[in-house]
């Protein structure tokens, strides 16, 4: 019978658990932060939040709002599809970046939740207030008309040609309400500045116009396009001005998220003078900055609802 050296059976017996040993090391981690939003506080770790992804193992928030995914087969940066996300009495608060979520051994991912009843009411409050402004808006315009036709200055055909445009436009406006809702009620209080909190707190009180005057006080877009063009210099300057470049890239960013919460409040207030002003806002923006194609497409959907009269 042939003989096998110890070694060589030594190692046919270990390598299963070798091999199993370099499978788990390869595995990719991510921790999760789970947090409760609380308005303008600190959000709070939030226990007892069930989640499963693809690809990984499922997992429950323990009383620090942390767990822990293992993907066998994934890599760093690689997408993270969520098959379910539960706790009952909440949702989840902050969809955009779990959209975005990639794998990320190094970083915890932060996922927020709201308890369902508060969200609701920040929806209402904001559908409440956006079909006031709308409907404040149409009315303006109805009255305008009925005096234009007073006054002899447009024939009736024309009245009611008009008053039909109007009418069509306000309906457009209410049937696109709940997308601007859900962006507004999930805008972080506890991220953002004072003074934008002291903007949002004018909107949820109806007072829209002062809002937008508020957020035009605040210089938001020349201070972005500022840093924008600082930014664009710097990408082609020496490597040693990379500390700066990074201090800008930040305030840009922050900057960038406020344009964006601007562009909603006209977009989401409704009325051509203010779709033309988010239009300009995205136009400027994507033609400073032409490696964010988000500006670009946003701006070319602008223009094709104000072109076909759907704002």
């Amino acid at each position: 019978m042939k003989r096998f050296p110890f070694l060589t059976i030594l190692f046919l017996i270990a390598s299963p658990w070798l091999i199993q040993g370099s499978r788990v090391a390869a595995q990719c981690r991510q921790t999760v932060l789970v947090e409760e939003y609380t308005g303008t506080s600190r959000r709070r770790p939030l226990p007892g939040v069930t989640l499963e992804v693809k690809f990984a193992n499922s997992g429950v928030s323990d009383k620090s709002g942390l767990l822990t995914l293992h993907f066998p087969t994934r890599q760093r940066g690689e997408r993270v599809e969520c098959r379910r996300i539960e706790k009952p009495g909440y949702e989840i608060f902050n969809k955009e970046a779990l959209a975005q979520w990639c794998i990320d051994p190094s970083t915890p991912f932060r996922l927020v939740m709201c308890r369902t009843d508060r969200f609701k009411q920040l929806c209402d409050l904001y559908s409440a207030t956006a079909s006031r402004s709308y409907r404040a808006q149409y009315d303006r315009e109805r009255r305008a008309l009925a005096r234009l036709r007073r006054q002899g200055r447009i024939q009736q055909a024309e009245y009611f040609r008009r008053l039909r445009s109007a009418e069509a436009f306000y309906e457009k406006q209410l049937d696109n309400l709940q997308n601007y809702v859900d962006r507004f009620a999930r805008i972080d209080l506890s991220e953002i500045s004072a003074r934008e909190r002291h903007i949002i707190r004018l909107v949820q009180k109806g007072r829209i116009n002062e809002a937008i005057a508020a957020y035009n006080r605040m210089d938001i877009v020349p201070k972005l396009l500022k840093g924008l063009s600082q930014k664009s210099r710097i990408d082609t300057s020496l490597s040693h001005l990379n500390t700066l470049h990074d201090s800008i890239a930040t305030s840009t960013a922050a900057l960038l998220k406020a344009a964006g919460r601007e562009v909603d409040l006209l977009v989401a207030t409704g009325g051509k003078q203010n779709m033309q002003q988010a239009l300009r806002i995205c136009s400027t923006i994507a033609d400073l900055d032409t490696t964010d194609t988000y500006w670009r497409n946003r701006a070319a959907s602008l223009k094709s609802k104000i072109e076909n009269g759907d704002q």
